[in-house]
């Protein structure tokens, strides 16, 4: 076989000129292209070979496109694996005691790789092989090797010993016995160790039945046969046994796990909190973490000059805590309560008319100035119309630090004044709320251009050229501070939110998240909370649902919506008032106020439609509130019918902020993404409403108002309805003693968060209190209100910042808990994901070594079969923790190599212009003639020997992609019809989209620069589509290897 020249320009012009004297030949032959006409010899041999050269052609085009973007071919060039990062390396090592026990077995059974069995285990460490390969070796089908191996890596993992402990079949069955030998002897040690084992198999077993055999669907074929069909009276009466053996298997069980306890002297309150081995205590503050704050807390202020930092100020500018969070906001929920006791209500500033005490001392302290006769006079009229309504409202006071301070020191309460102080802190929509940061933004945003001038010395300049008085008073930093976060707003917004991949990042995202804290994702109710919270939040839920989850007997959430309304409000993302709302009125007022007769609700609710007549006040005489409780239920139900859909965390944010002038306090919060990340866009927000109000006047603006309003909102549903689901099947449903002591790792968990234990199908389960409920949906997902100060600056600084890095900062937080507290979780994913890519083929492994084919070897990708691969980077968070990844861009061992790479791998120049300025100007500016530029996913920036125009299109490209939203990817299955209209294959190019590039690259069988691949397009485009929608398919097509792989096998 010859080895390809590198492509010649003279070639390419050869062959074009050959094609042009050919199609000239043809088009004066009198044969070739009339109809109803035979074409002689001579015209099917002109085009026979003006196909040969117009192929000729195409591969030539393609040559030189690869060797312009990718430089010539390198026979026999060496490719190194892909760099392991901290994250891949950490997975690695936690993985390898699980993979040491299987190279054990391997070599035992005369199945490893190396003869001697030290040498045996130590390979198989490396080779990562786990019992489901030991199966496959055995010639076990993939259907059997796959679930049995996996139970078999679960259970025979040294790891999950360690963190399951005494749930874990092993563990449990030595500390039995070992218990049961110190008590009473070896015969007290095998009957312990039976019990815990027993008990064990027998949980494990009902836990596994209910997937072997399709119970739901035979007892619903059964159901739709009926009773008079034999084969449904079968499917029906075998379906109800099955659930009988399953709920015995689960009653046996739970009694001898209730022996083994009692045997071994303890309970499962006793366990809560406790961390691997008991070596820490989540509830008494005991673990490695509090340790270490406790200490850095404890340190001296350090600093340089004037700047000094002490310890306190160094955790709270660093430390993410959704906890910490929490505390704030419940100690205003305390401070409400407080106040409601003694018929106070705190308000931001009084209605019209209204009488507002400017302080609680005022009628709080005995002997203080109550200013009555003023209050009564400005309320005269309304006291003689409404009589002992008026009399008896509750006082209004102003809701502020002093008179919140006041009712808890009152009342006797031991509190937190760093914590209260941060609850009544304003934020401002669309600031960082970190002071010195906002206060020099603010700073430099009042700075003039004649006073820049004059402090760097170029007033003289500027006034002898006449123009210093016309631009003295300009204030240049201002515009480009306003003009930076409005652009970033459109960024985020069209990078995340409308981007369609980005929603099933979130749903996968947020189902990783309930498994790292220890939730049983695999129980199909709590994926129904979470899907009918989704609809319940579209509008597509009513009042049933409503009253099913919050307002039902058998549940206390609506004292928990009373007492904790802002723990609710940040946590979820509405408020309490938004859900009483959606209750018909005459439902609302009945559970609000249940001592009104049905005759007074009626007489209530008609007076409500008449404008509140006479009749009312003596029909809800009984309640003093029930007249306002009316007013207000009918102004939300308004709002309701206006728009059906719940409002999303930045929704309610702009509702907060446009009641406080502008300014959120922190108590009141959401802690959904919008919320955090997107306030204060007025270009954008202009944007929206103008869609919403035209989306009905064509397809196009009904296509707009989806990807300005509707996919938003939908995004930030994703969030909620996790956390709503998940509190609401932390009440209603609960958690298994496994889950339950997983989840008290996580979060503190006391034995009064916990609700009476129930029994159901055989399961015992652990109900938790709806407060608790909501502060573990709190830490479990994500609270972007909760970012630390660091965080806020990093992801508002201007060029040099990191717009998305509050995902970063809090997933390391949640992945360094998991590996401290719930390690395990981290081996079962990783167990799962090998055993689904099984056993790889010789000429698998080879192709794989292949330069372009070598970045399917990353420990994120899953063989999904023979020839096809799916990348879950993106769809398991902890996977894109970029600060812990290793950099994509490859460069050589030079300084300005190793400070590119530096850079890469720091949050800085994460900003949309600062990434086009590092990528297109100051990397070409330090590295060496050896080292190209690379985009951060280590792709070329532009072609070898580019111009500087080239260069500039391609950089400003770029920078127009930050603003096009990733749905206009799916333009790129328009091509076929741009180019039948006439438009050529190069004006793909200029497409302001990557994923739109590539789409429409793919329709005519091209990568994303244009070079034919030998893929078919419809495959191809299909992977396209897959991609930009979140799931990227890779094939490993093993016919095409190269020539060494090839010389290989001919050997």
């Amino acid at each position: 076989m010859t080895k390809q020249q590198p492509f010649k320009q003279f070639n390419l012009d050869t062959a074009e000129k050959k094609a042009s004297d050919l199609e000239t030949q043809l088009s004066k032959s009198t044969t070739a292209y009339v109809p109803e006409t035979s074409p002689t010899g001579t015209d099917l041999s002109l085009d026979a070979k003006l196909t040969e050269v117009r192929n000729t052609i195409e591969q030539l085009k393609n040559q030189k496109l690869r060797e312009q973007w990718y430089g010539p071919n390198k026979t026999g060039e060496e490719v190194p694996p892909p760099p392991e990062g901290i994250i891949t390396k950490g997975l690695s090592a936690l993985s390898r005691p699980l993979y040491a026990v299987a190279g054990a077995a391997e070599s035992l059974l005369g199945k490893g790789s190396k003869p001697g069995f030290l040498e045996n285990i130590n390979a198989n460490m490396r080779e990562q092989e786990g019992f489901g390969n030991l199966l496959g070796k055995f010639g076990a089908p993939k259907i059997v090797s796959l679930p049995l191996g996996f139970a078999l890596d679960v259970m025979l993992d040294p790891v999950n010993w360690m963190t399951a402990g005494t749930a874990a079949l092993i563990p449990r069955t030595a500390m039995g016995f070992t218990k049961g030998v110190a008590k009473e002897g070896l015969k007290g040690g095998l009957t312990l160790a039976k019990v815990g084992a027993t008990s064990n198999l027998q949980s494990k077993a009902r836990s596994i039945l209910p997937w072997v055999a399709p119970v739901k669907t035979a007892s619903w074929v059964g159901s739709k046969l009926g009773e008079a069909s034999a084969i449904g009276r079968t499917l029906t009466a075998g379906a109800e046994k099955y659930r009988n053996i399953i709920s015995n298997v689960g009653e046996r069980a739970i009694t001898g796990a209730e022996k083994y306890d009692t045997l071994m002297g303890t309970n499962i309150y006793d366990k809560l909190g406790k961390g691997i081995f008991g070596i820490s205590d989540l509830n008494k503050g005991k673990t490695l973490g509090a340790k270490v704050e406790e200490t850095i807390r404890k340190m001296p202020p350090i600093g340089i000059g004037k700047f000094k930092i002490s310890g306190d100020q160094l955790v709270d500018t660093f430390k993410y805590s959704p906890a910490e969070f929490n505390k704030t906001v419940e100690l205003k929920d305390r401070v409400d309560q407080l106040a409601k006791n003694k018929n106070i209500i705190l308000v931001k500033k009084g209605a019209e008319g209204e009488t507002v005490f400017e302080s609680v001392n005022d009628f709080l302290k005995p002997g203080a100035p109550v200013k009555i006769a003023a209050a009564v006079k400005n309320q005269a009229e309304k006291v003689l119309s409404a009589g002992d309504e008026a009399m008896n409202a509750p006082i209004r006071v102003v809701d502020n630090l002093e008179n919140a301070k006041n009712l808890l020191e009152t009342a006797g309460e031991d509190y937190s004044l760093k914590h209260l102080i941060k609850a009544y802190e304003e934020n401002s929509i669309g600031k960082t709320g970190v002071k010195w940061y906002d206060n020099w933004i603010d700073k430099q945003k009042t700075k003039t251009l004649g006073g820049m001038l004059e402090s760097s010395r170029l007033s003289g300049v500027a006034k002898t050229l006449g123009i210093f008085d016309k631009v003295k008073d300009w204030t240049p930093l201002k515009k480009i501070f306003d003009v930076n976060d409005e652009y970033l707003k459109i960024f985020k917004w069209a990078k995340v939110p409308a981007n369609p991949a980005s929603h099933v990042y979130a749903t996968t995202g947020n189902t990783v998240f309930g498994y790292l804290a220890g939730m049983p994702i695999e129980d199909s109710r709590l994926r129904k909370y979470v899907y009918d919270n989704y609809q319940f939040l579209r509008g597509k839920r009513g009042a049933q649902f409503l009253k099913d989850s919050f307002f039902n007997d058998t549940n206390t959430w609506f004292n928990m919506m009373e007492d904790n309304p802002h723990l609710f409000k940040t946590v979820f993302g509405f408020g309490p008032e938004t859900i009483s709302g959606r209750l018909p009125v005459k439902q609302a007022l009945q559970r609000f106020h249940p001592n009104l007769t049905e005759d007074d609700v009626s007489k209530a609710v008609a007076d409500m439609v008449d404008s509140f007549q006479k009749r009312l006040d003596e029909a809800v005489s009984v309640e003093i509130k029930s007249k306002k409780t009316a007013e207000e239920i009918l102004k939300i139900q308004a709002d309701v019918r206006e728009r059906k859909h719940l409002p999303s965390s930045i929704q309610t944010l702009k509702q907060l902020a446009e009641k406080g002038g502008g300014k959120v306090s922190t108590f009141d919060l959401p802690s959904g993404w919008g919320a955090s990340e997107m306030g204060g866009g007025k270009i954008l927000d202009n944007f929206k409403v103008w869609a919403e109000k035209n989306k009905s006047k064509s397809p196009a603006h009904w296509i707009a108002n989806s990807v300005l309003n509707t996919m938003p909102n939908h995004y930030e549903y994703i969030d909620q309805a996790f956390k709503l689901g998940n509190a609401q099947y932390l009440t209603n449903v609960g958690l298994t003693e496994e889950s339950l002591l997983k989840l008290s790792r996580i979060i503190p968990i006391k034995k009064e968060d916990i609700l009476k234990p129930i029994i159901e199908k055989g399961q015992k389960l652990y109900q938790l209190t709806p407060k608790k409920a909501a502060e573990a949906s709190a830490e479990i997902y994500m609270n972007y209100a909760a970012m630390p100060d660091y965080v806020k600056v990093l992801r508002a600084l201007p060029i040099i910042g990191s717009p998305f890095f509050s995902f970063n900062a809090a997933m390391l937080a949640k992945t360094g808990k998991t590996l401290i507290h719930n390690p395990a979780v981290l081996n079962k994913l990783t167990f799962l994901m090998n055993e689904i890519s099984g056993n790889r083929s010789p000429i698998e492994k080879a192709t794989l070594e292949e330069k372009y084919k070598v970045f399917l070897k990353s420990p994120s990708v899953v063989r999904l079969s023979k020839n096809w691969n799916v990348d879950l980077k993106n769809l398991i968070p902890y996977f894109t923790m970029n600060m812990l990844n290793p950099s994509q861009r490859k460069y050589s061992e030079t300084l300005p190599g190793v400070i590119a790479n530096t850079i890469d791998n720091s949050p800085f120049m994460k900003h949309p212009i600062g990434q086009v300025l590092f990528d297109y100007i100051i990397l070409p500016s330090i590295l060496s003639e050896a080292d190209r530029p690379q985009g951060q996913f280590g792709q070329p920036l532009y072609p070898i020997g580019a111009t500087f125009g080239q260069k500039a299109f391609y950089g400003g490209r770029s920078l127009a992609e930050t603003a096009v939203p990733g749905v206009a990817s799916y333009a790129g299955l328009l091509q076929p019809l741009v180019k039948a209209v006439g438009v050529p294959d190069e004006a793909i190019k200029y497409y302001p989209s990557y994923g739109a590039r590539q789409i429409a690259e793919a329709t005519q069988g091209k990568s994303t620069v244009g070079v034919t691949t030998k893929e078919d397009p419809v495959k191809k485009t299909l992977r396209a589509l897959l991609a930009r929608s979140g799931l990227p398919l890779y094939p490993l097509n093993t016919e095409f290897l190269s020539k060494q792989n090839k010389k290989k096998i001919n050997k």
